[in-house]
């Protein structure tokens, strides 16, 4: 059962409530002691003076927006409702957490759940569960305050938004059918729906022809920025293009007016797992500040960072393929189902031959980069990697593991084994990336302007996670690639955490061109939870130790 504080029940009920609400009446409903009320409602005034007031004699209530207590409630229960079975959800939430059926009637719940089934049957649209949970969240809460509250304003601001955007009739029949099906007629809230079908992330739109006009110039002149940083063609991408085109229109339009269930955690693995993906947001986020004056929040580039990897999956699964061979002892029928299962899962991934172990042990010479073998078998150089028909989690993670590091491995190694390592103790992120710069410049690695550019892209999007820093500058400053470690003697606080390691790994443009994955992997390894602890370890170890087991750590 996940935590839910009183906090957040005080939050929900003030949420509901038109006028004030005195706190014994709250106390009442929550079944805890009116002290314990007085004293969280105190900390909450503090916290969020813009959000609740506090009037003597009249009690307690939230000062808000409509179209804000809206956002709030799908973002509080958001954890708690996925979309499988909306009704079972709401009741397990209100038995464990918060009484919330006191609130919402079951004819609001059974309309909401109607207008949900509206939505899905038009083909214009494709939601995720996330999506649809938001919507419906949002709907039972508008029905909620429809029927307890004399009067809901909303406002102007929605119908203004939607008015003149690409494929604003879609919207507003969209809105008009989800509005008529839950039985709210009123024209601000079709408004408000039709507004809230644009602003949902990850909806896919069937024609987007005129998203792609008006944002032609400025997605060009990302992906040319990201080909000129990182060497990575993506300009021949129209899947991307269209997905880019809709996002960022949308984004720009209604700026920070609507807002998704976000989730730092979300980012966070974001920025592990899909580390190329996120540097391209990181350039993107540059371009559009330039062109609207927009900065984009960690929400945004969360949601950017995830188009570029999957153009970057992309463009692997039609790049050149690993050549793994299949070696069976069960029948051409589980070879074959080992076969269909591996390149379903892995698009890089070229199955070259399915083959018995007899007839494998019958072959004088092995030209593939991988076999998968479901027998022990010996091998002259080749990888091996066993497996079983049914290719559970822990086989999909092996294979998995050898197509992510193929290729890249040595190259780290070399990295590694020949990096400059710094003990610093220097007390601010400022004065380590210039002392750990200022090695590089010494040593002929990089030109001058490597160093503004190291500082401007820390001022996009900081680079540190955990216990260490991953700072990088423009490809095109790096005159021969080179790897800079500074251990601090006393960690130092980046900015979402306290920093021990920082790794400036400047990676020259040929080397990109070469390689473009080189930094992913050095990342995507250096992130693991395991080798961030092995870090704090080697803190004291002498320069050459250090290396040597940095690199043994990422190499397993």
């Amino acid at each position: 059962m996940q935590a839910f504080s009183l906090e957040k029940q005080i939050m929900l009920i003030l949420l509901f409530e038109e006028n004030f609400t005195v706190i014994q009446d709250i106390a009442d409903k929550l079944f805890v002691s009116k002290s314990l009320v007085e004293k969280v409602i105190s900390l909450m005034l503090k916290k969020s003076p813009d959000v609740i007031e506090g009037v003597r004699r009249h009690g307690i209530r939230a000062i808000i927006p409509q179209l804000e207590r809206r956002t709030m409630f799908a973002e509080i229960l958001s954890p708690y409702v996925t979309g499988i079975d909306f009704l079972s959800e709401l009741k397990t939430f209100n038995v464990n957490h918060f009484p919330l059926l006191a609130f919402i009637t079951a004819d609001e719940i059974a309309a909401a759940e109607k207008a949900i089934g509206v939505l899905k049957s038009i083909t214009e649209f494709s939601f995720t569960d996330e999506s649809t949970s938001e919507l419906f969240l949002q709907m039972i809460f508008a029905l909620s305050v429809t029927r307890r509250w004399e009067h809901v304003s909303l406002g102007t601001i929605a119908g203004e938004m939607i008015t003149g955007i690409p494929g604003e009739s879609s919207y507003r029949h969209a809105g008009q059918a989800l509005c008529q099906a839950a039985g709210l007629t009123n024209d601000g809230e079709k408004d408000y729906f039709s507004c809230l079908l644009m602003g949902l992330r990850k909806q896919r739109i069937s024609d987007t022809s005129e998203y792609e006009s008006a944002m032609r110039d400025v997605i060009y002149e990302i992906l040319e920025k990201i080909y000129s940083r990182l060497a990575v063609e993506l300009r021949g991408d129209h899947t991307l293009f269209q997905g880019l085109a809709v996002h960022l229109y949308t984004t720009v339009v209604r700026k920070s007016y609507l807002a998704t269930n976000y989730h730092e955690d979300d980012s966070y693995q974001i920025r592990r797992e899909y580390p190329l993906g996120f540097e391209m947001a990181a350039i993107a986020a540059g371009v559009i500040q330039k062109h609207y004056s927009y900065r984009v929040s960690d929400e945004e580039m969360m949601y950017l960072a995830m188009h570029f990897q999957a153009s970057v999956e992309r463009m692997r699964a039609f790049g050149q393929k690993l050549r793994v061979l299949v070696v069976c002892h069960y029948g051409m029928a589980a070879a074959s189902l080992i076969s269909a299962r591996v390149e379903r899962y892995f698009p890089a991934v070229q199955i070259i031959g399915t083959i018995s172990v007899q007839s494998f042990f019958d072959m004088k010479e092995v030209q593939a980069d991988l076999i998968l073998s479901t027998e022990n078998i010996e091998t002259k150089g080749t990888p091996v990697i066993y497996v079983t028909p049914m290719l559970p989690e822990e086989d999909l993670r092996q294979i998995r593991q050898f197509v992510d590091t193929h290729g890249i491995t040595n190259l780290l190694m070399m990295q590694v084994l020949n990096a400059k390592i710094i003990d610093s103790d220097k007390l601010t992120r400022e004065d380590v990336l210039a002392e750990a710069i200022s090695v590089l410049e010494a040593g002929n690695f990089v030109s001058h302007s490597y160093r503004s550019s190291v500082f401007s892209r820390e001022e996009v999007s900081p680079t540190d996670l955990d216990n260490i820093a991953v700072p990088h500058g423009n490809p095109d400053d790096v005159l021969e690639t080179q790897l800079v470690v500074v251990r601090l003697k006393q960690p130092i606080f980046w900015q979402y955490s306290n920093v021990q390691y920082v790794f400036l790994f400047a990676v020259a443009r040929k080397e990109m061109q070469r390689n473009f994955t080189i930094f992913s992997a050095f990342y995507k390894r250096l992130v693991k939870i395991n080798i961030r602890a092995e870090l704090k370890k080697l803190t004291k170890e002498p320069a050459d130790i250090f290396r040597t087991e940095l690199a043994h750590l990422l190499s397993v």
